[in-house]
């Protein structure tokens, strides 16, 4: 099913001894699959690659440490978008990742569809390794954010809902 290489496992990047937040590649053709995943790994990124939004789907739910995900858009069984579209709307903001959708079929409908449905990058194959690199940058620092916030949130609101005691003196009649 994936292709693990690194040392990519179950924590979130170098803050649980990784060397890095971990990205997803998720392209049908296996040769462009490989290409890619070698091209991340250059850039100093644990990488795992599938070749289908199913098995993407599997390894999301068992990885929690995946923070970008590099999708091709033309895929069968479930295109890049709607992949991303379902992706996004299930998964919590505590476990928040971003994608970079790729494509050799770019029009102005694609783009426009990826930014409106998870604010992702589109590269357009063939594609660069400074290119790639800042759009891993951007994804991985959307998904950071994501994730801080989602954490701030839950702080705050258990803050909120922690009863408190009455401290001496206040509300006591005599």
């Amino acid at each position: 099913m994936a292709s693990l290489s690194s040392n990519a496992a179950t924590s979130e990047g170098s803050r649980e001894g990784l060397p890095g937040p971990v990205v997803l590649v998720v392209d049908d053709e296996a040769e462009l699959a490989t290409q890619l995943t070698a091209a991340i790994e250059v850039l100093g990124y644990p990488v795992v690659a599938v070749h289908s939004a199913q098995d993407a789907s599997k390894l999301l739910d068992a990885t929690p440490g995946i923070m970008a995900v590099v999708s091709d858009i033309r895929m069968p069984d479930e295109d890049g978008l709607s992949f991303a579209a379902r992706v996004m709307a299930d998964r919590p903001g505590s476990e928040a990742l971003a994608f970079i959708m790729i494509t050799g079929h770019l029009g102005i409908d694609a783009a426009t569809i990826a930014q409106r449905i998870c604010g992702a990058d589109l590269l357009q194959k063939p594609f660069g390794l400074a290119e790639l690199n800042g759009a891993l940058a951007r994804a991985i620092r959307r998904a950071t954010d994501r994730r801080e916030a989602a954490r701030a949130t839950q702080v705050s609101e258990a803050s909120q809902t922690t009863p408190t005691e009455p401290r001496p003196g206040k509300g006591a009649t005599h």
